[in-house]
């Protein structure tokens, strides 16, 4: 993360882009990754710095411009807020699932079964994965 942090000083959004880009989406995996590894507080801290770092990267990384790149960030946007909504209960856990549902789509309309068969097949179980989550999770006054 430290590197990645440090890349940032280096490249900037407004010289260089897609490298600030991919710069984001590896720190946004990184975080990710430590989310991963921890619990509680820490946990849902990383995991929400992830999603602003993913949420960057799709700043530069557009449908129009990088389609693979932006469904690869859409994917891992999808992936964090999942994570995150693990850590978390009721409506909060509903509005993530809701948010990871809506990204995982989006990397769908690139990532389609006869362009990107292995990519397809992957990200739409995540997207089942998260629709019957999403259908689980208790709300308000339930």
């Amino acid at each position: 993360m430290r590197a990645c942090r440090a890349a940032l000083e280096t490249y900037t959004r407004a010289e260089l882009p897609q490298d600030w880009a991919r710069t984001q989406s590896n720190l946004g995996n990184a975080l990710s990754d430590q989310g991963g590894q921890t619990s509680g507080r820490e946990a849902a801290q990383l995991l929400a710095e992830a999603v602003k770092a993913y949420r960057s990267a799709l700043e530069v990384y557009t449908r129009v411009q990088l389609p693979q790149d932006w469904a690869m960030t859409q994917n891992n946007l999808g992936e964090a807020l999942r994570d995150q909504a693990r850590q978390t209960s009721g409506p909060e856990a509903v509005q993530l699932l809701a948010e990871a549902v809506k990204a995982y789509r989006a990397a769908l309309e690139v990532y389609t079964e006869s362009d990107f068969p292995r990519y397809h097949a992957i990200v739409l179980a995540s997207l089942e994965e998260a629709t019957a989550e999403l259908k689980g999770v208790p709300t308000k006054g339930q």
